[in-house]
């Protein structure tokens, strides 16, 4: 442990700094090539700053500074070189689209490749209002211009199943129809005006998890597979069930496999891990009278 020195004060009550002197210091003992490091080139850059656009997580936010300065500083030839052709995280992609809305550098055909689906356009229209597009909190949504509007309502018309999408976040849905005025565009925008209609008026909407579902308690697995091969992630999630209920599995692994390959990592290891435990006998965990009691599974 080092000694602490505590100096004496002078007579007016100030601290005396000591005063050593100057050493000579030792010369280095390495005598190593040194390698001069110098400016990055322009190109470098753009393959950085794509790199960090094409990235599988959340961008921090230093990073999101970075590509919003690249971004607003880039020519319009110079976006082709930045923006990949796909963005994997959504997340990402909201931002980087609310990026090149804020900068006059956005058109349908530019960002329409990102958004497809209504939660795409609800988390463009919350980036856009500096928002959390995580979607985690509600956000105060900011006035849309009249041409900002249009822009929304093109980019929500060219998604598919518009109603069933924004029932997942209906109040915010709600509060961005009163922002957007779909109405006013009732004979452009024909299908976003029957899905603010639907949201907002609870009309009935046949959803995708709702035909899902009847066909399970139908036992129709031909309906089914049609059904979960358009979206293969729930195929996977409900494998296991329609294979309890098939006569036939072997037409269900055979159409799993068409659609294996779009499905994401994370999903198929986990399908993976269920099925390598799936004839292993679990316990099960009750809770009685505030306790958690174990019992033998019967399976």
């Amino acid at each position: 442990m080092e000694a602490i020195v505590i100096l004496p004060p002078c007579s007016d009550g100030t601290l005396e700094m000591p005063e050593y002197k100057a050493a000579a210091k030792p010369p280095l003992q390495d005598n190593g090539n040194l390698i001069a490091i110098g400016l990055g080139s322009k190109a470098e850059l753009n393959v950085m700053i794509r790199q960090l656009i094409e990235a599988n997580a959340s961008i921090s936010d230093a990073d999101k500074e970075d590509i919003d300065i690249v971004i607003q500083q880039a020519g319009n030839d110079e976006l082709e070189e930045l923006l990949p052709s796909e963005i994997p995280f959504k997340e990402n992609a909201a931002f980087v689209t609310g990026s090149l809305l804020k900068h006059n550098k956005a058109n349908v055909t530019l960002i329409g490749r990102y958004i497809r689906t209504a939660t795409d356009v609800l988390r463009l229209a919350v980036a856009w209002s500096d928002g959390d597009v995580s979607l985690a909190a509600a956000a105060r949504f900011r006035k849309f211009r009249r041409p900002e509007r249009r822009l929304l309502l093109e980019l929500l018309e060219r998604c598919p199943a518009i109603a069933e999408d924004m029932l997942r976040y209906k109040p915010r849905w709600i509060r961005l129809g009163e922002i957007l005025h779909p109405a006013e565009y009732k004979h452009r925008f024909d299908r976003c005006k029957e899905a603010f209609d639907i949201v907002r008026n609870k009309k009935p909407c046949t959803t995708f998890n709702g035909s899902v579902e009847l066909a399970f308690q139908y036992r129709n697995v031909w309906t089914l597979l049609d059904l979960l091969m358009q979206r293969p992630g729930e195929f996977a999630r409900r494998l296991d069930r329609l294979l309890r209920i098939a006569e036939h599995q072997e037409y269900v692994t055979l159409a799993f496999g068409e659609v294996a390959s779009r499905v994401s990592t994370p999903v198929l290891l986990q399908v993976r891990s269920h099925f390598a435990q799936r004839h292993v006998r679990q316990d099960l965990r009750l809770p009685i009278a505030g306790k958690w009691c174990k019992y033998a599974s019967r399976r």
